[in-house]
């Protein structure tokens, strides 16, 4: 026994590195590891069937989820222990021990098939596992990268089975299915799966030369597109429907956002230096530091790389050992080597992005090669050459060493330590790798997370309550919980398929993003009506408190806490009115058509729950006959208010557009009337009356230049509904007075009053004529300033703070606004002012952190190295609030019937929904409250089933959803609702179902013409050949004839 592990000793060593993620896990019962990006799911059951489909419902209104459909297979792994009712924690052991295996076993197969001696076959597996690149990999288990990286040495090695006639095509092809199988993870973000046949295109570059004539250079391009094209068939499941969606929505040189990514490709290209890269250390977030401790915000081992000397060394000697291999090179290997060279040549320059000195072409490329964009991550896609070269080519230097110890230069023993001392150097070197310091196991964001009990049982709940959406609250982006789990998507879609409503942090200017926005800001604003009819619009049923989410955000406001509710453990899950829920799909009643060019979600709010509002640009919605006769318009207005505010803080900092006086004692809408007519005029209650409006009564107005009085007709807790308006076409103003107080006492220094400051610089009041202002004098060794607390701060309101000034002598006058609580300091505002001997006017905006908290401004007079110091004047302080309510005009109109259609339906799968219409009269709209997509589909049934030879207008509603306007039809028939690109989904599945037959039956047929000679093989000896049983699961080993 002991002379078969002797013998056998480097299987024991693949197993203990294929074992490593158990050592993660040691002392951590009960615990899963979960990232931010890529989490374990609680049920991988779900999971698993949720990519069957290409629509995903549980996300935000839907969302195309073709790329996201080519997890199956790496989903499946986790399925199966799961369904063997295995506990989570064991069900993820296992699924990283055998991707972690796969890595080990794949690179150590193509080590053997070019590397003799059995130690360097092993540096070549510890490199290639075991490296800086694969800690972000694995730190959040990213699917793409990991089957970009177990597949990428299986490609080469059967590229050289076929080559040198190891294999016969048959089993070559089948080898390439299994790979084809191992890599459907690289479709997820498919720049991987293109990644793939980049990397083996250069290695296959290598073959080419080494080939010795025609006849064999054609064979390996038969081999090469052999190989390729059945990857790509086996991938055809997901292929389909992902390449119909990029084509479809895409621009080949625009942004690829709508696939779910975010162009941030520069500043990941920060510190992708040329040195950083070639030793692997070009990870944005390894170089992100506090600015105030100087330790690391998110890797605390990047210390250990950046100053310590043994991990500074072996950083650089990396690089050495590749130079060094090109310069005393093995014959016979010519083509490796330049296969090498390239790979490690090309991953140096494009994982470096857009750092100069080769950035600038990298750019060229990212805007005008077409899809180059789908590379938005350029050091997290193209460093995998760098490993798969460098592990490579170290391992023939070593290798290489052999010939040294056979002509007497290098003793067995030195040889054997020299090889075994670089295994324990680099597995050192990758200690946070081996020993899982990589999921940060002492840091609050650190990836162990234990789930408390109440999370399971929320599961339950959510399967007893499918109907209807939820939204999470708080809103923040990232979710964080007292307990670790940290996560960029409502933590329910880990476990459930209720559909959930978030703040996306990658696409926040989709439509539903902004309608989500709006509904976050009436809960804020406690007014509960208009988030009620906001929510019927989102098909939204419950919010979902988490009491244990770690956030600064405003609380549940006090309005929606007398909602009914379900608590388990500390999730609240309140359920909204029944007035304010609508079903997924329904029938609408009156028809609104919105005329502005931006989106504004506030508009949702004031319609009634089942009329829908269209894009007047929309045209199919202009192509509709009739329809413009029985449709309402509205129209938003500009708050000049609002407007300034939005502009200063969209605009670079600049003193034009704060070296100015503001005045907001008026506010001023101006609006677009491209319909003559009588209009309801609706104005947003929030606190007008700290404005000095009223809600009852009459109100006194300006429009456009006459007096005038609105009557008000009611309130409710959102709106104030005024008198209907006659207006002719064209523009207009309507002009309010409002009682705007000034937040600061003495603003103008006329009393003699104490002030806050914070040092023992000079402060005096001074008279110039009938005028006192403020002067300060700073000698001192710090910035004195002169600080005044704001009363009645409200965060969920911007503000506009104006003063004088003029400059005497020194550092240059400085305005600070800051705004925080007892414990955080949560925002600063500095603004810099230019030197002016002469008063100044000046006036600017601040638009605060929603959270409770205090907000103070101060006036400094900052410190300088000069004697004479700092002397400022300032006077007039002056803090006033925005007053930036929406106005919104309705012009109201017919319904489309008079007897709405009664609308049941049945959701088979997320992307087949059959809908039944009863009482339908002509004409009629059905609305699908989700994301609208010109792929999704309709047919029209009668009740007998028979298809019904009629095409309804297809268009958006309601700013985000579908919507069919339907006319000529019986009273009562189906509709059935499809998402087409499913279709491809199943036909690309059929594909790769029926690809491995297909290969068999070829062969078959046609077997003279695919014979090649068979030869035999040793494991791990390059002159030997190996043959691969039928099963293609294990290698025969054989004595040599």
């Amino acid at each position: 026994m002991l002379i078969k592990i002797i013998k056998y000793w480097y299987i024991l060593v693949l197993i203990i590195f294929s074992l490593t993620p158990i050592i993660w896990f040691i002392g951590r019962e009960g615990y899963l590891i979960n990232g931010v990006d890529t989490n374990f799911p609680l049920d991988p059951l779900v999971w698993f069937v949720r990519r069957i489909y290409v629509w995903n419902p549980v996300l935000n209104a839907g969302l195309d989820f073709s790329s996201s459909s080519a997890g199956l297979f790496f989903h499946l792994i986790q399925v199966v222990p799961y369904l063997m009712n295995l506990n989570l924690q064991w069900v993820e052991i296992i699924s990283l021990v055998f991707w972690f295996s796969l890595l080990v076993s794949s690179s150590f197969f193509f080590a053997t098939l070019f590397i003799k001696n059995r130690l360097a076959q092993i540096i070549l597996t510890c490199f290639y596992v075991f490296n800086i690149y694969l800690f972000n990999t694995w730190e959040n288990v990213k699917v793409a990268n990991l089957s970009l990286m177990a597949g990428i040495p299986m490609f080469f090695s059967i590229l050289i089975l076929l080559k040198e006639n190891k294999v016969s095509r048959l089993k070559g092809a089948y080898l390439a299915i299994i790979l084809g199988v191992l890599v459907t993870g690289t479709g997820i973000n498919p720049a991987y799966f293109f990644t793939l046949f980049f990397i083996a295109l250069i290695f296959f570059f290598g073959l080419l030369i080494d080939c010795i004539n025609r006849t064999q250079i054609f064979s390996c391009i038969k081999d090469f597109l052999l190989v390729s094209i059945l990857v790509i068939l086996i991938n055809s499941f997901w292929v389909l429907p992902t390449s119909d969606f990029i084509l479809r929505n895409i621009s080949p040189e625009g942004s690829i956002d709508k696939i779910g990514f975010t162009n941030w490709v520069d500043s990941l290209s920060d510190n992708t230096s040329v040195l950083n890269i070639m030793r692997l250390q070009g990870a944005w977030d390894w170089y992100a530091y506090d600015s105030v401790t100087g330790l690391p915000l998110y890797i605390p081992y990047s210390l250990n790389y950046f100053h310590r000397v043994p991990f500074l060394f072996f950083s650089f000697l990396i690089p050495s050992l590749i130079i060094l291999s090109l310069i005393f090179r093995k014959k016979g290997y010519s083509h490796l080597y330049i296969s090498f060279a390239l790979m490690f040549v090309i991953g140096v320059f494009l994982g470096a992005g857009t750092h100069l000195p080769t950035g600038s072409f990298y750019s060229f490329l990212y805007y005008h090669l077409p899809f180059f964009t789908m590379f938005r991550s350029p050091w997290y896609i193209f460093s995998s050459l760098i490993v798969v070269s460098s592990s490579g080519m170290i391992a023939l230097l070593f290798d290489h060493l052999v010939s040294f110890e056979s002509r007497g230069k290098f003793s067995k023993l030195g040889y054997r330590f020299l090889l075994i001392l670089m295994i324990i150097s680099n597995l050192v070197y990758a200690y946070p790798l081996v020993t899982g310091r990589i999921f940060r196991p002492q840091s609050q964001d650190g990836f162990y997370v234990k789930f408390p009990e109440y999370v399971l049982e929320a599961r339950r709940w959510a399967e007893s309550n499918p109907e209807g959406r939820i939204i999470n609250y708080p809103e923040d982006e990232i979710e964080k919980f007292e307990w670790g789990y940290r996560g960029i998507e409502s933590i329910l879609a880990l476990f459930t398929n209720k559909e959930v409503l978030f703040s996306p942090l990658n696409v926040p200017d989709a439509p539903i993003a902004k309608i989500i926005k709006q509904f976050y800001t009436y809960v804020y604003t406690g007014e509960s009506e208009a988030a009620f009819a906001l929510a019927s619009k989102l098909n939204l049923h419950q919010i979902f408190l988490k009491n244990d989410q770690t956030s600064i955000l405003l609380s549940l406001h006090k309005n929606f806490l007398g909602l009914s509710k379900d608590d388990i453990g500390k999730w609240s899950f309140y359920n909204l009115p029944e007035n304010a829920k609508l079903g997924k799909f329904y029938a609408a009643d009156k028809v609104y058509v919105d005329s502005s060019k931006n989106l504004d979600a506030r508009i949702l709010s004031i319609l009634e729950r089942e009329d829908i509002l269209v894009n007047s640009d929309d045209k199919v919605i202009n192509s509709i006959s009739g329809l413009s006769n029985v449709s309402g318009r509205v129209v938003t207005s500009k708050n000049s208010q609002y407007e300034d505010f939005y502009n200063f803080l969209n605009t670079p900092s600049r003193f034009s557009n704060r070296l100015v006086k503001r005045d907001l004692s008026t506010v001023n809408y101006e609006f677009d009337i491209q319909s003559g007519g009588s209009y309801q005029v609706m104005l947003d209650r929030y606190k007008i009356e700290e404005f000095g409006l009223k809600t009852s009564g009459i109100q006194k107005a300006l429009l456009d230049g006459k007096d005038i009085d609105l009557k008000i007709l009611k309130n409710t807790d959102s709106y104030i509904f005024y008198e209907k308006l006659n207006f002719e076409q064209g523009n207009h103003n309507l002009v309010l007075k409002l009682e705007n107080k000034n937040l600061i006492n003495n603003s103008g220094f006329d009393i003699n009053e104490p002030l806050r400051t914070n040092t023992n610089g000079e402060l005096s009041f001074e008279q110039e004529g009938k005028n006192q202002y403020l002067k300060l004098v700073n000698k001192t060794g710090k910035d004195y300033y002169v600080s005044y607390p704001i009363k009645e701060f409200d965060p969920l309101i911007g503000y506009m703070v104006s003063f004088k000034y003029r400059q005497i002598y020194g550092n240059l006058a400085q305005l600070l606004i800051g705004q925080s609580n007892e414990q955080s300091l949560f925002k600063t505002q500095i603004e810099s002012l230019p030197y002016y001997p002469d008063w100044q006017s000046v006036s600017l905006f601040y638009d605060p952190v929603k959270t409770v908290s205090k907000l103070e401004v101060s006036l400094i007079a900052p410190y300088t190295k000069d004697a004479l110091g700092t002397t400022i004047h300032y006077d007039d302080i002056e803090v006033y609030k925005l007053f930036n309510n929406n106005l919104i005009l309705l012009q109201d109109n017919e319904t489309l019937s008079n007897i709405s259609p009664n609308i049941a339906y049945k959701k088979n799968n997320p992307t087949d929904y059959k809908v039944y219409v009863k009482n339908a009269k002509d004409p009629h709209i059905i609305v699908f409250s989700e994301n609208y997509s010109p792929s999704w589909d309709v047919k029209l049934l009668s009740v007998t089933g028979r298809e019904l030879n009629i095409r309804p207008f297809h268009f958006s509603a309601n700013y985000y959803a579908n919507a069919w306007y339907i006319e000529s039809v019986p009273g009562e028939y189906f509709l059935s609702v499809f998402y087409k690109p499913q279709q491809l989904f199943y036909l690309g599945f059929f594909i790769t179902i029926i690809t491995p037959f297909f290969v068999f039956l070829i062969f078959k047929l046609f077997p003279l013409s695919m014979r090649i000679n068979l030869g035999k093989f040793k494991f791990g000896e390059v002159a030997a050949k190996p043959v691969i049983n039928f099963s293609i699961t294990k290698v025969i080993n054989k004595k040599n004839d």
